[in-house]
C-alpha cells in the first residue's frame, strides 16, 4: 500500500508540471499543441509506474518524465509518417543520464585520433594514461629520453594546433 501512496505523491507533484512541459514539447515539434498532450502524460506516468523501482532511486524523475513524454512525442510524429520506434526501448531509458559533456568527451577523443598518428597515440596513451615517465617509455622503445620528451612536445603542440583551429 505504500507503494501506492508514494506512486500517487509523486504523481500529484509531477503531474501538472509534464502537462505544461508537454504542451510546450508539442508546440516547438508540431507548431501547436496537440490533442495527445492528456495520452502523452498518461502514458509516461504509466511507464513510470513500470519502472517505479529505477525512477525513486534516481535523483532526477522529472527529467526522467520529461525525456520519456519527448519520445512518446516523437513517437506519434513518426507513427504519421510511418517511421515508428518505440519510446520504450532499453536503450532509450539507459541513455537518459548522458550529458552534454559525456558528447564533448568523445568528440575530443575523435579530434585527437585524428590529429595523431597511431605509434603517436600509442606514446601519448603510454605517457598519459598508463602513467609511464618519459625515462620509462625511451627504455621499453630503445630509444634516448631526450627524443622521447621532445616527441612528446612535439604531439602536444601538434594537439593544441588543431584544438585553437576547432574552438
Amino acid at each position: 500500500m505504500e507503494e501506492r501512496e508514494a506512486f500517487r505523491e509523486f504523481y500529484l507533484k509531477y503531474a501538472k508540471k509534464l502537462y505544461r512541459v508537454v504542451e510546450r514539447l508539442q508546440e516547438i515539434q508540431e507548431g501547436k499543441v496537440g490533442d495527445i498532450t492528456e495520452d502523452v502524460v498518461q502514458e509516461s506516468f504509466l511507464l513510470a509506474f513500470v519502472k517505479w523501482d529505477e525512477i525513486r532511486k534516481s535523483g532526477k524523475p522529472m527529467g526522467w518524465l520529461v525525456v520519456t513524454a519527448k519520445y512518446y512525442i516523437y513517437n506519434q510524429i513518426r507513427m504519421k509518417d510511418n517511421q515508428t520506434i518505440s519510446y520504450q526501448e532499453k536503450d532509450m531509458i539507459k541513455n537518459i543520464g548522458v550529458t552534454d559533456s559525456n558528447l564533448d568527451f568523445i568528440d575530443d577523443s575523435q579530434l585527437l585520433r585524428e590529429t595523431l598518428t597511431e605509434p603517436e597515440e600509442r606514446e601519448m596513451f603510454t605517457y598519459y594514461l598508463c602513467g609511464y615517465k618519459s625515462a620509462e617509455i625511451a627504455e621499453k622503445l630503445n630509444m634516448n629520453e631526450n627524443t622521447v620528451r621532445v616527441k612528446i612536445k612535439r604531439m602536444k603542440d601538434k594537439i593544441r594546433g588543431n584544438w585553437n583551429e576547432c574552438k
